[in-house]
């Protein structure tokens, strides 16, 4: 039986901001003065998603308001890591207060095994019935898809809403569609393209330096809003775990983190060049031990020796929790700390769905703005330079976007954010006692400081 929304007062629920009338596709929405080449980049832009939205009528040409009854099992596809599917989170309970009666699956799928997703995220939130997941593995060859394809055969879908990936093409959109017709499901809304990545390479800068972008969670929502799902005021809403609360307050006990407000940090991040310096990371923390507070640094097992790293430069009160905690523990955890540091990654998305206060460091890789997580009491800071967004896959710039920003300017948006952890204290940085390490250092002894990190399939969120 359908779990159903929970009700408006839930303590887990954490409320993003009002919203207004879903806006135009941004490629639709070019900045004031674009250039020409921005111009026509946005026009093919418009043209692929208007002919994919041509073939996905064309394939289910039947509205929902002229089929028969209520459907009963409905289904949000979204695949993706940590970060893909919490920006996910309030398209979903879009749709679940569109449908409260149905049954509401999540398709998804994290890449390779071993990778978290959907289904560690979704496994109490209320707008969520169950998740069906699958690995690249399992769908490699006609085999695998023909295996895929008979599963959500089994399902017998009524409707189902995608939410595309931001880095999605047109032939990937197509070609999905037609997968969906082919496994049977009643009725599908929702293709669209937002990254010009697909288009020849000037062309595609130009859309990235020249359209205006939402947030991925604002465009996900807009989507699930064109397709009938429309929500004054969004919701991101996990649930809570007993046993994760249970498990992360004798974790903080056993570390002695429960006598002082608790800083998190969150220094990971599976792109090299998209980390800030972990010893910037160690300067934020010391201000914060040294105000009375005490810091941990969450990450996952892979992430272990720089959280070592991390803890050793801040000194005492500050202790690395990498790979000790599950993702629904992690976020019982962020719960209980006053505010978050964090690069651009899972744990920044992860603290936005239980309402913790987040300063997050921005690399210049993406588009301005695009990867803000949910909520309103959110922090980011970039250094916006002429390469970005680059969408590198290595950095031959020395990191410039990190590098200029300085650890003074964490610190100072922290206290703006949530002030100090005691009552009449102020943060304050100490001057660091050696030069900042270079991006080219960085790299060259990223073995035993700074692990190198194992680049994802699909995304690095």
């Amino acid at each position: 039986m359908p779990r159903g929304m929970p009700p408006a007062e839930s303590s887990t629920a954490h409320r993003g901001p009002a919203l207004c009338p879903p806006v135009d596709p941004p490629h639709a929405r070019a900045r004031a003065g674009a250039s020409g080449a921005t111009r026509l980049a946005s026009g093919l832009m418009s043209l692929a998603e208007t002919s994919l939205r041509l073939v996905e009528r064309a394939l289910w040409p039947l509205a929902p308001r002229r089929r028969p009854g209520r459907p009963e099992r409905i289904a949000v596809l979204r695949v993706g890591l940590i970060g893909d599917s919490l920006a996910a989170l309030p398209a979903i309970d879009a749709v679940r207060q569109r449908h409260p009666e149905a049954e509401l699956v999540v398709l998804s799928s994290p890449g390779p095994r071993g990778r978290a997703g959907a289904r560690e995220l979704f496994a109490n939130a209320p707008a969520v019935d169950r998740c069906l997941v699958w690995h690249a593995e399992e769908i490699r060859g006609l085999a695998g898809q023909w295996g895929l394809l008979r599963r959500l055969r089994a399902e017998r879908f009524d409707r189902i809403y995608l939410l595309p990936q931001e880095l999605t093409s047109p032939a990937i959109e197509l070609r999905n569609l037609l997968f969906l017709r082919l496994s049977g499901a009643g009725w599908v809304r929702g293709t669209a393209l937002s990254h010009g990545g697909w288009l020849p390479g000037p062309l595609a800068r130009a859309h990235h330096l020249g359209a205006r972008f939402d947030p991925e969670w604002r465009r996900l929502v807009d989507l699930v809003a064109r397709s009938g799902a429309v929500i004054d005021r969004p919701v991101s809403d996990l649930g809570s775990d007993p046993r994760a609360r249970e498990e992360a307050a004798a974790l903080l006990c056993e570390q002695g983190l429960d006598r002082a407000p608790l800083l998190a940090l969150g220094p990971g991040q599976n792109r090299l060049h998209k980390r800030w310096p972990a010893e910037r990371f160690a300067v934020v923390a010391r201000a914060w031990v040294d105000a009375g507070g005490r810091a941990c640094v969450l990450g996952g097992p892979d992430e272990a020796e720089l959280g070592d790293a991390v803890a050793a430069a801040a000194g005492p009160g500050v202790v690395n929790l990498c790979g000790r905690a599950g993702l629904s523990t992690s976020a019982e955890l962020l719960r209980r700390c006053r505010a978050l540091v964090s690069n651009d990654t899972g744990t920044m998305h992860l603290a936005a769905a239980v309402g913790c206060p987040t300063v997050a460091v921005f690399s210049g890789w993406d588009r301005e703005g695009s990867w803000h997580p949910f909520g309103e009491r959110f922090v980011a800071l970039r250094e916006t330079v002429e390469c970005s967004p680059c969408f590198a896959q290595s950095c031959d710039r020395g990191g410039i976007c990190l590098d200029r920003i300085e650890s003074s300017r964490a610190v100072d948006a922290l206290q703006a954010l949530v002030g100090s952890p005691s009552l009449e204290g102020t943060l304050r940085t100490a001057s660091e006692t050696r030069p900042a390490e270079s991006f080219q250092d960085r790299e060259r002894n990223a073995g035993p400081v700074l692990p190198a990190p194992k680049r994802p399939a699909t995304s690095d969120r």
